[in-house]
């Protein structure tokens, strides 16, 4: 883990004990994303740099979920994590809305949305969370059982995410279709 020297750096990933079927996306810059959720992040990696002309390893150029490539701080699993949107509890998956750059990243039980396509070190995710009650009501037990998610194993897009966003809800063995993401309810008050 975190290859070369040990410790939480921009060349190396942990994934040890994390199981990540979603864990790669590429952006249409031919960019790759990585969840590494042994560092609590989601890391970029440039596409001139993986055409291999550089020697030794390869550093990401951004980092999401940590203010810098060398930090490793992980969100307490409380309830209260799940309303801050610039650190991940323990990223799943992450996946890109081509048409608008949109970064989607699954995180215990929600999905970040981080709006593209510029992004930068430490940014903060979008308001609108995908997976919470953005009321302050109890909702219908039938709202929840559509609107929330477990642990989202995936993302896919319908057309290109015009007609909708699909997430792989691995612990709940479903996947569901949403909205898309310009007409997600806005963030909890």
């Amino acid at each position: 883990a975190n290859y070369p020297t040990g410790t939480t750096n921009a060349e190396g990933l942990s994934l040890s004990g994390h199981a990540c079927a979603g864990c790669l996306a590429f952006d249409s810059s031919g960019d790759l994303w990585v969840v590494d959720p042994g560092n609590y992040r989601v890391l970029r990696f440039n596409e001139k740099d993986l055409q291999g002309g550089a020697p030794g390893g390869i550093a990401a150029d951004c980092v999401l979920g940590q203010a810098s490539p060398t930090t490793n701080t992980a969100l307490p699993s409380a309830s209260a994590s799940l309303y801050n949107l610039s650190g991940f509890i323990a990223p799943t998956a992450v996946g890109f809305d081509t048409t608008s750059g949109n970064l989607f990243v699954g995180d215990a039980d929600r999905a970040l949305v981080f709006v593209g396509p510029n992004f930068s070190n430490g940014m903060s995710a979008s308001p609108k969370v995908l997976g919470q009650d953005p009321s302050n009501t109890s909702p219908a037990q039938s709202l929840i059982d559509s609107s929330s998610v477990y642990e989202p194993s995936a993302f896919f897009f319908l057309s290109n995410g015009a007609a909708g966003v699909g997430v792989v809800d691995a612990a709940a063995s479903r996947i569901l279709i949403f909205d898309t993401f310009a007409n997600w309810p806005g963030a909890r008050p």
